[in-house]
């Protein structure tokens, strides 16, 4: 199983959205996961935990 996932900063809130696929071929997702976070710390890029 495989998940692609990115996040969409805005000032008090961040999204984030997770794509579920079976196999790197798939064209289509079995489950897209949505996710709000109020006030995230602020966005560093390449900063990872």
């Amino acid at each position: 199983m495989i998940i692609a996932v990115d996040v969409y900063y805005e000032k008090n809130q961040a999204k984030s959205v997770g794509a579920i696929f079976q196999c790197w071929e798939d064209s289509k997702p079995l489950e897209v996961i949505m996710s709000y976070t109020e006030n995230p710390h602020e966005y560093e890029t390449g900063f990872f935990l």
